[in-house]
């Protein structure tokens, strides 16, 4: 049987490059692409040493994400100020392709919750609240709270931080801040479970 290629004609897929940005500020010298990749561009410079002027082309590479510790990617980018800025890549990629001229107030999700996924098609926009809302994000926020008495008889479990603070009369952000801190608030010492 006689194999044509014309029957199967597969298109690769083009990786498709836009100039940096991200939050309205503008990096001149990169490029990002869809695939979440950031690569510096080929440009000539000029300066002085010992007393000549010396001009040199930096070449086009590829720059390096690093975790920043919390399991997301940032990035180093020199602005047109001279000063090198750390941004988050998910966020550089998501402003490059998709300006918001609300993005200071919006985070950005990845849809499939992985965040060294930082192609376009897994990031969106969202509010900060809806962010939070989402089912994996409750789970990271929602750790049980061991509330015992101060004579130590009686002991009670909440599902959050929330419930905790509603039940012993404390706003949830001093409540969290002793959980973290300390272990006694009013009269009750307080644990993650």
């Amino acid at each position: 049987m006689e194999n044509n290629n014309n029957d199967s004609v597969t298109t690769a897929m083009v990786e498709e490059w836009v100039p940096a940005q991200c939050d309205g500020i503008e990096y001149p010298l990169y490029q990002v692409s869809d695939q979440g990749r950031v690569r510096r561009i080929e440009y000539s410079v000029t300066y002085n040493r010992g007393g000549h002027l010396v001009s040199a082309t930096m070449k086009q590479r590829l720059v390096q994400p690093k975790d920043n510790g919390n399991g997301y990617y940032q990035i180093a980018l020199r602005g047109t100020d001279g000063n090198q800025h750390y941004v988050m890549l998910s966020r550089l990629v998501l402003c490059s392709f998709e300006p918001s001229y609300n993005s200071n107030a919006l985070d950005v999700d990845h849809i499939s919750c992985n965040t060294h996924c930082n192609e376009l098609s897994n990031l969106r926009w969202l509010t900060h609240a809806d962010n939070l809302r989402q089912e994996h994000r409750m789970k990271q926020i929602r750790k049980p709270v061991r509330v015992v008495s101060r004579d130590h008889l009686v002991q009670w479990l909440f599902d959050s931080v929330t419930e905790a603070a509603e039940y012993i009369g404390v706003p949830q952000g001093r409540l969290s801040y002793v959980l973290h801190h300390g272990n006694s608030i009013n009269g009750y010492f307080v644990y993650f479970h």
